[in-house]
């Protein structure tokens, strides 16, 4: 739908133009400033249907990313010496990593498919950039956010049936992965964040063309659904499994009980999306309605997500 409102191209340049701007900041004001252009560029898309639940959704995306801006920029003009902890703060809140998630979930549940994609994944990208430069520094902190995200994520999501929320603490389970690996090793944690937009992007393409809102309720090419699905969860043998058991294989060089406890929390992502796939298949279906008809270009990254495990696990021996 966005792509009928008919100033998307200028904000789709503003919030690219932002995006790298971000990246390339001298400074932390000049990074603020190119986060507030990068918000006013991504609002108007949101709100293009103009619907009552996008509305409240985008409202929460506002006033979310607007009270991280404003933590930033105290920071910026602090002299105290903690001032860099305003500024995690400020970027956890704008990423939606707990306890600071609430926010995430909510907004996800009430866009379009189209928004789900860039907030899950392209507007991840410059926040997790900005937090490299903070990682040598606040690698406790980091560990105890990547780790109560993990978990966090595993709890909320059971029981789950309503797909953007069931996405939506996916996608925080899987950034707090990249943040304990950005602790780590920078290189790693872009690894895990690539693979991951591409299972993401395979996941929300897929559901935007079969216009599920359930897990159940998708009635085009049900069996390649699941296998999506499963590969979100880190199932082998798919690339999902690949990039979680190199992360685990880094992680186990400094804490074993963290990466326990970030196995457990991947346990419990694992274990709904298994009940759900369960359910899935064992329930009866809706009549089909129609075949889904898909382009080279989704079929292509569908394939690349599932079945990257060697390449995948191989880029993980080198960090």
């Amino acid at each position: 739908m966005f792509l009928l409102f008919p100033y998307t191209c200028l904000f789709t340049f503003f919030l690219f133009l932002s995006t790298v701007m971000i990246i390339s900041s001298p400074n932390w004001l000049m990074a603020w400033l190119s986060m507030e252009l990068n918000l006013l560029s991504f609002i108007p898309m949101m709100m293009s249907s103009k619907s009552l639940r996008e509305l409240e959704s985008t409202t929460k995306y506002f006033f979310a990313q607007s009270l991280g801006s404003i933590l930033i920029l105290l920071s910026a003009f602090s002299a105290f010496p903690g001032a860099s902890n305003l500024t995690l703060l400020g970027l956890l809140l704008k990423l939606g990593l707990a306890p600071l998630h609430f926010w995430f979930p909510a907004t996800m549940t009430g866009i379009s498919w189209e928004m789900c994609m860039l907030i899950s994944t392209w507007q991840k990208f410059p926040i997790l950039a900005l937090l490299s430069l903070l990682s040598p520094s606040h690698q406790t902190l980091f560990l105890i956010t990547s780790g109560l995200s993990v978990m966090v994520a595993g709890i909320m999501g059971l029981n789950q049936t309503q797909l953007r929320t069931l996405l939506a603490y996916s996608s925080i389970a899987h950034t707090g992965w990249v943040m304990a690996l950005m602790s780590l090793s920078s290189s790693a944690s872009w690894i895990y964040f690539c693979i991951y937009v591409m299972i993401t992007l395979s996941t929300m393409m897929f559901l935007k063309e079969s216009n599920a809102l359930f897990f159940w309720s998708t009635n085009h090419a049900p069996f390649l659904l699941l296998l999506l699905f499963l590969s979100l969860s880190g199932l082998p043998p798919f690339s999902g499994f690949a990039i979680k058991l190199g992360a685990i294989s880094l992680l186990s060089t400094i804490s074993i009980p963290f990466t326990i406890l970030m196995i457990l929390g991947s346990l419990l992502s694992l274990y709904f999306y298994l009940s759900l796939s369960f359910n899935f298949l064992f329930r009866s279906f809706y009549p089909l309605m129609k075949t889904l008809n898909t382009t080279f270009a989704p079929s292509l990254l569908i394939s690349l997500s599932l079945f990257s495990f060697l390449l995948t696990s191989n880029l993980f021996l080198f960090y």
